[in-house]
C-alpha cells in the first residue's frame, strides 16, 4: 500500500535529527509508515505484503505491541528471516495473535490470510482478566496487603 507522502516526510525528518544527535533510531520506514494512521486495535495485515521479512516481523510487532521489539524479541526471529514469505508470516501472526497483550487489547486483523485468530468468548473473557490483574492501581493495593496475602496471590495469578 502506498504511504501518505507526509508520514514519509515526518520519518525522513524524525531519522535526520536522530542521526544528527548520534542516536539511532530503530523505526525503519515501513514499520513506522504502515501503521501510521491506523486505529489502535485494528492492524490491516494487507499494508505489510511488499515488506521483506524483517520489515515485516517489525512493522507486525509494532501494529500489535505499539511498540517497538526489544533486542532479544526479535533475536529468535532473525534465523527465520530467510524462510519462505507465506510460511514466515503465517508464524508470525500465529505468535502475535496468540498473545495476552493481543487478547487485552482486543485488538483485530483485517485482510489477514495467514491465520484465524482466537476469537470466542473464553477467549475475551481471559483477555479481560488479565487486563484487570495487570493495573496499577491493583498493583499498589496488593502492595499494601500483608505478606502472606501476596504470596497466595501470586500463586493465584502468576
Amino acid at each position: 500500500m502506498a504511504e501518505p507522502a507526509i508520514y514519509g516526510i515526518l520519518y525522513d525528518t524524525v531519522a535526520a535529527n536522530m542521526e544528527a544527535a548520534g542516536a539511532p533510531f530503530g523505526y525503519r520506514r515501513p514499520s513506522m509508515t504502515c501503521n501510521a494512521g491506523m486505529h489502535p486495535r485494528i492492524v490491516d495485515v494487507s499494508r505489510y505484503e511488499e515488506l521483506d521479512n524483517a520489515d515485516y516481523f517489525q512493522a507486525a510487532f509494532v501494529g500489535v505491541f505499539k511498540r517497538l521489539p526489544e533486542v532479544a524479541e526479535e533475536a529468535p526471529w532473525q534465523q527465520h528471516y530467510g524462510e519462505d514469505r507465506t510460511a514466515f508470516r503465517t508464524r508470525v501472526w500465529k505468535v502475535l495473535t496468540g498473545s495476552t497483550v493481543f487478547a487485552i487489547r482486543h485488538m483485530e486483523l483485517t485482510e489477514n490470510p495467514y491465520c484465524t485468530p482466537r476469537m470466542g468468548l473464553r477467549y475475551h473473557l481471559l483477555g479481560r482478566v488479565h487486563g484487570l490483574t495487570a493495573r496499577a492501581d491493583f498493583r499498589t493495593f496488593g502492595k499494601k496487603l500483608p505478606a502472606p496475602i501476596q504470596k497466595l496471590i501470586r500463586k493465584v495469578f502468576l
